[in-house]
This record gives structure tokens, sequence and C-alpha cells, in this order.
């Protein structure tokens, strides 16, 4: 609650909704015994308002393994003044894995990872 950070900063987040490690809704009382933190949207949110962010775009991923058992949602903040960016690659469905490599087969989470650090070289 008291976070403020000196800057700006750009986040980037792939995050599956049935994380059995990182809960999705997040852990306030530390039941699963990593100690309490905030769920994905809150924190997302609370990236997009401190920095100031006010456009958004959301959209699905082509399905492209169906058999996988989840489906990727992207959801991309942003504002026209800034080159600051706030990206949720949100897998539904999704477990603890790396989209690509094992867990859903949607995306090459590799790829977008560098495509989000590698915008402004």
């Amino acid at each position: 609650s008291d976070c403020t950070p000196a800057r700006p900063i750009s986040i980037f987040e792939i995050h599956g909704t049935d994380d059995s490690v990182n809960w999705y809704g997040g852990d306030p009382t530390s039941e699963g015994g990593w100690g309490p933190y905030r769920g994905i949207e809150n924190g997302i949110d609370f990236w997009t308002a401190t920095n100031e962010l006010n456009q958004q775009e959301s959209s699905s991923l082509p399905d492209t393994d169906p058999s996988d058992g989840s489906d990727i949602t992207f959801v991309r903040h942003w504002s026209a003044d800034s080159s600051i960016e706030v990206w949720l690659y949100r897998v539904n469905g999704g477990g603890h894995d790396w989209p690509g490599a094992w867990g859903n087969r949607d995306m090459d989470s590799s790829e977008s990872v560098w495509s989000f650090f590698g915008r402004n070289l």
C-alpha cells in the first residue's frame, strides 16, 4: 500500500488463471504458505494507475491447440504520451507453465518477452 516507484516502469506478465503455485487471485492471508500477495488483476490495475496509463486494448490469441485445455487473452495498457506499457497474457485455464514450452501452446512466451523488452532498442 505504500509502494511509490521513483519513475514509471513497464510491466510484462504471463499468468495462468489455474496456477496452483502463484494464485491468479492472490493469497492475502498466506493460505498457500508463500506469504501474502495481491492477485494478478489487482497488480495490473496498480501499475496501470501508477504509470498513469489511460488506454487499453484486449484480444484473444488464436486457440491453435485446443487440446492443451487453455486459451490466452492479451491485455495491453498504454498512454499516447508515454513509452511505458503494461502487458498481461492471461492464460485462461492455464497452470504454472511457460506457454510455448509446456502447458499452453498458443504462444511462444520467449518470443513475446523479447518483443516486449526489444520495443525500444
